[in-house]
Formats: structure tokens, sequence, C-alpha cells
């Protein structure tokens, strides 16, 4: 079975190198010209939740809100309240939640109380447990877009670990926020998944725990903790956004893949090109770099295929740097056992890899200390792609994983020709760096932020042995993570 499933993503991949996006529908592949369109990028939590905050408050008319994680902790109940008092003053708006059953938390009874508040809240795939294979099939993609005139993807879930405000763990991430008429093209693809069959209605019929519905009703309730946070959003998450500009985006491409895959789907030999619409981009963007290429993402499972496209970079004369977490770092040990299992054959190919040490890095000094004690991990999905001729940036919810790849319906924005932007974004990634694992060339050991020599891992010696023991049944589930 392990044989059939890697023959057939080879089958898959190798026919998705074929296709080209011009015969991408509309609006899921959409190139804007003429500089219509302004970006700014965010990679600070506080400020990405300030960010959010600002743009609800500025909705006239409608809100379009998609996450793969809905927590209901303090940025939930801050970014509901928010949505809840744009209801009241008019603006139409609508909530679509993935309903994976590992990271699934904003349930029917909260639900419902927003629909009681004038929110509508509907649910992407809630396939019951037997359809093992497809429940695979989420969506991942991270949307607010308003009054089809602004908007905000990245890697941010609502979550307090996304907008640096846990004292356990928070993710190093990153956000682009577009003005312009790309918005409305954002909103329309939002449009596809909310009103597609797999999607559902919370359902209300049989309320019976009480508890819980007590729970929901205080969700919507002042806390101490909420008062706290939105000090802190109107005090560093301003600051710092006050530092920050919008750039003129000569060429914004917006990409994502179609709503509504499953197993069977998954099966057959046009699923690329029915529903893997972002694979295809990234394609084109990467395959004609002849410079330079970044790339930071979470999560790094090679494939044969990745390093036949590492090879091509190469052989071009291109530089690769890789920024992804260590063991130390990353909230899925599973998946980096499947990294190290690759990590001296990219030093052997010439490619620079830093890994993300756990700790907090020195971004935003107004922090407080709870957060700069607590371990960090990046969760960035980030790539730069420099030519002899222009530069172009992509900043979405994409993971260079399997999921990404094949199961999780993925968004991202690509700004092309502003080389102000590009010098940004590589600035701050080459910051996460400086404070980064580097890894030497034997792909064995690294250079820590001390600039001291230590083993590749990063972690404690029980972290190591239990990625260890997982690393034979990690490899084996390559294909699903």
């Amino acid at each position: 079975m392990k044989f059939a499933l890697l023959l057939l993503s080879i089958v898959l991949v190798q026919s998705a190198f074929a296709l080209e996006t011009d015969n991408i529908p509309y609006p899921f592949h959409v190139v804007q010209n003429g500089g219509k369109n302004k970006v700014m990028f965010i990679d600070d939590g506080i400020a990405g939740l300030a960010m959010r905050i600002n743009m609800i408050r500025r909705a006239k008319k409608s809100i379009v809100v998609e996450y793969f994680i809905y927590n209901k902790d303090t940025s939930g109940r801050i970014i509901s309240r928010e949505l809840v008092a744009a209801a009241k003053r008019g603006v139409n708006v609508r909530i679509l939640i993935d309903k994976s059953k590992p990271v699934y938390k904003f349930d029917e009874y909260h639900a419902k109380e927003l629909e009681a508040r004038g929110v509508h809240v509907r649910y992407y795939n809630a396939s019951p447990l037997w359809r093992v294979s497809t429940l695979q099939f989420r969506t991942h993609r991270k949307l607010i877009a308003v009054d089809d005139v602004e908007a905000i993807t990245g890697g941010r879930n609502i979550g307090n670990d996304y907008f640096d405000m846990s004292d356990e763990f928070n993710f190093d991430d990153s956000d682009l926020h577009v003005i312009g008429p790309i918005a409305r093209v954002m909103r329309e693809s939002f449009d596809k998944f909310y009103d597609h069959k797999i999607t559902e209605r919370p359902d209300f019929a049989s309320f019976t725990e009480s508890d819980k519905v007590a729970e929901a009703k205080s969700f919507f309730k002042i806390t101490k903790d909420e008062k706290l946070a939105r000090a802190r959003v109107e005090g560093a998450g301003e600051s710092y956004l006050r530092l920050k500009e919008h750039h003129v985006c000569p060429t914004l491409t917006f990409a994502t893949d179609a709503p509504g895959a499953d197993l069977f789907a998954r099966m057959k030999s046009d699923y690329l090109e029915k529903f893997r619409y972002l694979r295809r981009t990234l394609h084109e963007k990467i395959s004609v770099v002849n410079k330079h290429i970044t790339l930071s993402s979470p999560y790094m499972i090679d494939s044969q295929q990745t390093e036949d496209m590492m090879n091509a970079l190469l052989r071009n004369g291109s530089k690769i740097d890789i920024y992804t977490n260590s063991l130390a770092s990353t909230d899925a040990t599973y998946v980096a056992a499947n990294m190290y299992m690759g990590l001296a054959a990219w030093r052997e190919h010439g490619v620079n890899v830093y890994l993300n040490d756990g700790h907090w890095m020195p971004k935003n000094p107004q922090s407080p200390s709870y957060v700069q004690s607590a371990k960090t991990g990046t969760h960035s999905k980030v790539q730069v792609y420099e030519t002899q001729n222009y530069s172009e940036v992509m900043v979405g919810t994409y993971n260079i994983d399997h999921r990404s790849n094949y199961y999780n319906a993925e968004m991202a924005l690509f700004c092309k020709g502003n080389d102000d932007l590009t010098r940004e974004v590589k600035a701050s990634i080459a910051q996460n760096m400086k404070y980064a694992l580097k890894v030497t060339q034997d792909g064995k050991s690294v250079i820590n932020r001390n600039r001291q020599k230590q083993d590749v891992f990063g972690a404690n010696e029980y972290e190591v042995k239990k990625m260890k023991l997982i690393t034979l049944p990690s490899w084996l589930l390559k294909e699903l993570l």
C-alpha cells in the first residue's frame, strides 16, 4: 500500500509539472498588473492581531473569515466580539471554520451564540471518523476580507499562540495585508468554499449539555485576560504597525486550491489539474529562478521531486536558503523525524539550512517577559524568488509537505517587481536565521546563536529519543504528513 501511494504521488507530481496556470478557472488564479494593489508584510504576532481588529472595525458592508483553527481562547474571544460588533452595525459577517477532528475547537454551542448575535457560521468537511482518507482533505486557508477593499492572509490561525499571547508556546509567523481589487477576488474564492456542498451549517437541534451552553454564553463576556490583551494590542501592536508601510505591488498574483476534494477525486489522474491549483502556480514561479530562492516553512518533508527541483535550481546557478523548525522548536515531532532524514542530503547538494532553536527572537522589544520565556517555533510560510531580472515574494498558507501538496486546500499571494518589499521580507528572514541553528556542511551538527557548535537536534535527550522511536512509523506515513 505504501509503495502504491508513493508511486501514485510520483505520477501525479510529474503530471503536475506539465500543467500551466493559464487554464485555471476564476477566481482560483488571478494576476493583476498596473500597481493597483498595495501590500504590507507583518512579521509580529500582536501586530497581526491589531491589524485584524482594525480591519473588522473599518468594515461597512461585508466581512468574510476563514480559518483552519479558530480557538476559544482570548484571541478568539477578541475577534468574535469584534465580529459581533460589526454585525450589530449592519455588516454582513460570515465565518467558515474547518472541522478537522484533531484541531476543531469552536463547536456548535459557540456557533449558535454567534448566530444569535448576527454572525453566520459554517463548517468545512465534517466527515465522520470512519471516512479516514476523506478526513484528510481540509481547508488550511487563512483569510479575512473586508468590503472587497482589503484582505489579510498568511500563516496565522486564530489562537493565542499565533499572536504572541501564550506563556507556553508561540509561533513566529507572517501575514500579508493587501489593499486593492485583489481583495474582491479573495472574497469570491471564499464564496466558492462557503457555498460548496462539502460545507454545512452547525446543527443546533439537540443541545443537551447545559454546562456547554453556559460556557458558550460566557465566551462573549469581557475577561481580565481580554482587557490585558487589548492593552497590548493598542500599545505594542499599534506601535509596531506604525513602523510598517504598504508597498505598491506592480504585479500581484492570487492563487488557491479548489474546494471539495475527497478520496475518490484523489485517486483520479486529473486530481492535480482539477483541485491543486496553487501547486501549479508555485511550480511556475520556482522553475524560472536562476539567482536565489529563500524558503521559510515550519515543515519540510523531502521527496525525490523536491530534491530534483533543488538540483535543477542549483544547476541554474541559484543559491538556496531554507529556514525551518528544529526538533527543539517544532510542534510536530513526526515531521521533524522526516526532515532530519533528508538534512544531510540538502547540505551535500549545497543548500544552506537554518533551524529555529525554540527560543524567543527580539523582534518586538515590547514583548512581555512571559512571551520571551515561552518556547517558540516558526510557522511562517514565505518564499522569495530572485532572478536576474526581477524579484518576487510569496506569503501564504502553504507548507512544504505532503499535506499542503495533496490534501489541504491552500492559498497564497505573490508580489512581483517591488525590490523594497523583497528586501524587507528577506531582512525579516535573515533576522530569524541570525538566531537560528546553522547546519554545518556534513549535516550532523549546527552552530547556535552563540556561535558554538552543538548537535543537530538542539533538543534534550528525551526529545531526541522520542523522535528516533517514531522515525520509522513517521516515514511509513510520510505521504499523509
